[in-house]
């Protein structure tokens, strides 16, 4: 075959596949989806999963910042998160100490539903089992914590902190619900101030000391009458926060805390 007969039949191979070739795809004009302007992640855009987190040292202090909204399936009930940072030894831990800020705050309930939405700044452990104990599970684990907190059903002006320790047995693996054993009222906070507030485990007389220092001192403290001879199904010790965020189907339920945690003080033994 000549040089010049390939050459035409190459080229017709070629024409011919080009007649069969597809059209180019029509593709649509970009439009925005989100440009970031707002103070928040809009929820309706970004759904499900983990909200808004912020965690670092700033000025000196932890940072840990977080915001949540309910689930919109229900109206029942609540969504829970926590966001911590925790000691890598906690069942050396019986004792923690920290000074506590809370800058912003937001916590807003659902029309319908009986839950309040709760955020919430703290100290916290995980520290034994009533006996009914699951490895990996918080199922009946025993919490003391103090916490600084606002609820959506406070009748506490604009800006107001409520400070409490409390007692509490885990009622699932994850510690979303519980059985409150007793509390603690350690009095109010303004945002932006600094709160001192300490925990202490008293095995030999089966109770738990909370306690406030500086302004506003005052302690107090919780006996129980379960075993403490379990270890917890996960130990735990941190300071964290925590939002409760009432179910609501309009979407309007969100919580958020902004806290700054300084001088975390814990049992001389479990020091580093």
């Amino acid at each position: 075959m000549s040089l010049t007969l390939t050459r035409q039949l190459l080229l017709g191979l070629a024409l011919a596949g080009a007649l069969v070739a597809p059209a180019a795809q029509a593709f649509e004009s970009f439009a925005l989806y989100d440009d970031f302007n707002d103070s928040a992640l809009d929820a309706t855009r970004w759904p499900g999963g983990f909200g808004e987190r912020i965690r670092g040292i700033s000025s000196g202090r932890l940072r840990l910042f977080m915001r949540e909204h309910g689930d919109t399936g229900s109206n029942v009930g609540y969504a829970g998160y926590t966001f911590a940072q925790r000691l890598p030894d906690p069942a050396a831990v019986n004792e923690l100490k920290a000074t506590i800020t809370v800058k912003t705050v937001e916590s807003v309930g659902c029309a319908g539903n009986a839950s309040a939405t709760s955020a919430r700044a703290r100290i916290y452990g995980d520290f034994f089992n009533t006996g009914a104990r699951t490895a990996g599970s918080q199922l009946n684990d025993v919490s003391a914590q103090v916490r600084v907190k606002r609820d959506s059903d406070t009748s506490d002006a604009a800006g107001v902190l409520r400070v409490e320790g409390i007692l509490l047995i885990c009622g699932d693996a994850s510690c979303n619900t519980s059985t409150t054993i007793g509390k603690v009222a350690l009095g109010t906070a303004a945002l932006g101030e600094a709160v001192k507030v300490r925990l202490q485990w008293d095995k030999t007389r089966n109770r738990f000391l909370f306690g406030r220092d500086g302004t506003g001192a005052t302690s107090g403290y919780v006996s129980y009458t379960v075993s403490d001879a379990t270890a917890p199904g996960v130990p735990l010790a941190d300071v964290s926060t925590r939002l409760q965020v009432a179910n609501c189907p309009s979407g309007d339920a969100v919580a958020a805390i902004d806290a700054y945690f300084d001088n975390l003080y814990v049992n001389s033994s479990a020091a580093p």
